[in-house]
């Protein structure tokens, strides 16, 4: 239902995805380095949707949690780098 999505692992207890991509519309490689600012993609119409859009979710010990807490606070674990 996510469409064309990429994952992004922050530490080695979160990771978020950024799901509805066009087809090829990710401009992340596997295993690149990723800083604030980075362009991730465009958004897409893949999966199930009502339009174009950009699906937000983040994951901490592989639960889908609301990342709104951690938009001030560090997310829990170690840094991946």
């Amino acid at each position: 239902g996510w469409g064309s999505r990429a994952a992004i692992r922050h530490t080695d207890r979160a990771f978020t995805t950024y799901n509805h991509h066009p087809v090829d519309g990710i401009k992340l490689r596997v295993g690149q380095e990723v800083t604030a600012g980075t362009y991730v993609g465009q958004m897409g119409n893949t999966g199930i949707t009502t339009g174009i859009s950009l699906h937000f979710e983040l994951y901490i010990d592989g639960n889908r949690v609301d990342p709104a807490p951690y938009f001030t606070k560090d997310l829990p674990g170690t840094p991946v780098i």
